[in-house]
């Protein structure tokens, strides 16, 4: 499973709000966020399912491995940014006691085992069992502890 968990800016705050607007514009200034976060998963389930003549409904759950990678892309850090937690976890170096400025790309990756259940709908389409099925599923993984990850994709699909 792939998804792309691109941030939105509330989720940015604490490092928008070190982010000096009126900076003069040259290449070594001035405030780009360029954020993305995409999460991959390797997963076994188990799939209940019951059939009716025209549609269905299914329980499934299971566990796998789940990998999040995020970057901070194109960001300048004003000169002088005292350095907080927020920084190092996006993977600036810091410089007795203040944010580096040396525009280095951040970005952090980690991996841990998860879980997930979902429950799903099917309406078959063929009588060779050609089937339109919708499924949500909602997956967790501790990544470390200090940040989780849970999503609830929502899938529509054919499957036969």
């Amino acid at each position: 499973m792939w998804h792309g968990l691109p941030p939105n800016r509330s989720a940015l705050t604490t490092v928008n709000a070190h982010c000096v607007q009126n900076l003069p514009t040259t290449p070594t200034s001035g405030c780009n966020l360029n954020a993305s976060d995409n999460l991959y998963a390797l997963t076994a389930n188990y799939l209940y399912h019951v059939d009716r003549k025209r549609y269905g409904y299914y329980a499934t759950a299971g566990g796998g491995w789940y990998y999040r990678y995020g970057q901070l892309k194109n960001v300048t850090v004003a000169p002088g940014t005292v350095c907080e937690p927020v920084w190092n976890w996006w993977g600036y170096a810091c410089v007795n006691g203040l944010v580096s400025t040396n525009n280095t790309l951040a970005s952090k990756g980690v991996s841990s085992g998860g879980v997930n259940a979902g429950i799903g709908f099917t309406m078959r389409l063929t009588e060779q069992g050609v089937k339109f099925y919708i499924e949500a599923r909602y997956h967790y993984s501790p990544q470390g502890g200090r940040v989780s990850t849970q999503i609830i994709p929502v899938t529509l699909g054919i499957r036969w």
